[in-house]
């Protein structure tokens, strides 16, 4: 059998998505490699290094573009949460939006871009050192919670944070960072010492260095992990990342003072992992957009496929009814020939050919019935305001001569204005009250009651209750079948195929809606149809969100 276009597409996905899996893979055991064996390289050759002296620009340019890339990343990361209500995405954003802020106060109380030697905000060379713990404690959190965190994932079915609700946690994570960054500033003389006034790191400063590289690592781990267990590209990349930041503690713990060797390799490793992170999502986007798009053209040449095949199927339909009908009146009229020569046929012969006329002609209105069934598409006009009450009243009329026949009782209650097809509507209706009207005692008189109950949300429910024979619940999921009839024995007192209510059931069904039944045998039968009030296809304007009724 030939694959279809969506499953070479599946396949062709499957295929880049297990080659860039493999080639991530390969780049964190790289990377890890690579850096590990530069580390020992240099340590090895310079011991904790020695200084190369003191250029101030140096690290706010590095930082900048750190910052940028940080900025960039986080805007991808929680551009991704609204799709996907994953909560990596959510924390991954979260961590990389403190960083981006954080380093913005980092380059603004970093000495010696004031004067005096001073920052610009600070006038302590602590303060940059509390920032830049402030950085990196933020962020290493944020991507464990990535990776161990559900929340605000889409668990069991309810999304945590619906709506917009997840951007108020942003702006207001946001602003607490601000916050703390002004604090730190402003009671940066009471704030323990970090960096002595000739660049080396303290104890205080080293210990929390090895925190942060026992978080980022083990980050590294079980972002691998995550990635190689979903195939996440996002979780790839920051496993990449935080590879990267772990060796930039590593080097700051070997070095423990500003200014040497390993101060300006850990810095450029810094801004190599951020640019690596951003490139990656930003080529993993690219990749989602061209599958997007290949998926969207494949979506458009199934239905120009599916549209041909249901016109080929309509014409069939049209023609196999108009061939089959032709026989069928022949049988009638040859039937209904002998019939009339019944003096030459004994009683045994004339049943059979009633027989046969009588099933000549049940066959007719069969193929009369699934020709009604299979034109309803070609028949729908576009959606639009539609009172009910006023196309209640014009069903009711069609069926004037049935009413009056049978003395029928048929009150119509005041109706909402829905937007829907007009046409569909007075079919249903039709179809409904006829229904009604059919199955009826022959002890009774017909009443026919058509009311409607309050909106539930933005649908409306229409009843239509009558007083006749009923039918067994336990048989009600075959009601709306094609040529279902749940008369039992009694089918011969009533006429018809059962193609009435199929209609209405497709009917309903193509205005997002549903159509139930309640009953028991002998007391009635109540059907409840449910309507959305509006419609993302009307062609006119919207209604308000109270339902109006007609008059």
């Amino acid at each position: 059998m030939e694959s279809t276009a969506s499953d070479q597409l599946a396949l062709q996905e499957t295929s880049e998505r297990r080659s860039t899996l493999d080639a991530l893979l390969l780049a964190i055991l790289g990377t890890a490699f690579i850096l590990t064996g530069l580390t020992l390289m240099m340590y090895l050759s310079w011991g904790s290094g020695r200084p190369l002296g003191d250029t101030p620009w140096y690290i706010p340019v590095m930082h900048s573009f750190a910052g940028l890339a940080a900025f960039s990343v986080a805007f991808l990361a929680l551009g991704r949460y609204p799709v996907t209500h994953d909560s990596a995405s959510y924390w991954i954003g979260m961590g990389f939006t403190a960083f981006a802020v954080q380093t913005v106060f980092f380059i603004l109380t970093w000495p010696g871009l004031g004067s005096d030697g001073q920052g610009l905000i600070a006038r302590l060379p602590n303060t940059s050192g509390w920032m830049a713990v402030f950085e990196l404690s933020s962020l290493s959190i944020s991507l464990l919670f990535a990776n161990l965190s559900r929340w605000p994932s889409n668990l069991n079915g309810r999304i945590s944070l619906p709506g917009r609700s997840w951007l108020w946690t942003v702006f207001a994570w946001f602003g607490a960072v601000i916050l703390i960054c002004i604090i730190l500033v402003a009671f940066e003389g009471s704030l323990p010492v970090l960096v002595d006034s000739t660049g080396r790191l303290t104890s205080l400063l080293l210990s929390l260095d090895w925190v942060f590289l026992l978080l980022f690592f083990v980050g590294a781990i079980l972002s691998a992990r995550q990635y190689h267990r979903t195939g996440d590209a996002l979780l790839g990349y920051i496993a990449l990342t935080q590879m990267a930041l772990t060796f930039v503690v590593l080097t700051a713990i070997i070095g423990a003072k500003r200014y040497d060797i390993w101060y300006y390799l850990s810095r450029i490793i810094l801004v190599w992992g951020f640019l690596t992170l951003m490139f990656g999502l930003l080529s993993e986007y690219v990749r989602l957009y061209r599958r997007e798009r290949e998926s969207q053209m494949a979506l458009q040449a199934y239905a120009k496929q599916l549209e041909r095949a249901n016109r080929d199927l309509q014409n069939f339909t049209v023609v196999a009814s108009h061939d089959l009908q032709e026989p069928l009146r022949k049988i009638e009229t040859f039937g209904d020939a002998l019939l009339q020569d019944s003096a030459n046929l004994d009683e045994r012969q004339s049943d059979r050919l009633w027989r046969m006329r009588k099933s000549a002609r049940q066959m007719r209105a069969m193929l009369n019935g699934l020709l009604q069934l299979s034109l309803l598409p070609t028949d729908a006009q576009p959606f639009q305001t539609v009172d009910l009450h006023q196309i209640a009243r014009q069903a009711l009329s069609e069926l004037d001569t049935q009413v009056k026949q049978l003395d029928a009782i048929v009150e119509i209650s005041e109706l909402p204005v829905i937007e829907a097809d007009p046409l569909q509507m007075r079919k249903l209706l039709q179809h409904l009250i006829e229904n009604a009207l059919k199955f009826q005692a022959s002890s009774k008189t017909p009443h026919v009651k058509i009311s409607s109950i309050h909106p539930i949300s933005d649908s409306v429910q229409i009843l239509v209750e009558d007083n006749g024979i009923g039918f067994d619940e336990a048989n009600a999921k075959h009601l709306f079948e094609p040529f279902e009839r749940l008369v039992g024995k009694h089918q011969a007192e009533y006429d018809g195929i059962g193609i009435g209510l199929a209609i209405c059931r497709w009917i309903v069904e193509a205005h997002n809606g549903e159509i139930t039944a309640r009953s028991k045998a002998g007391q009635g039968t109540t059907f409840i149809v449910t309507l959305p009030i509006h419609h993302p296809n009307s062609s006119t304007p919207r209604l308000k969100k109270d339902v109006s009724h007609g008059k």
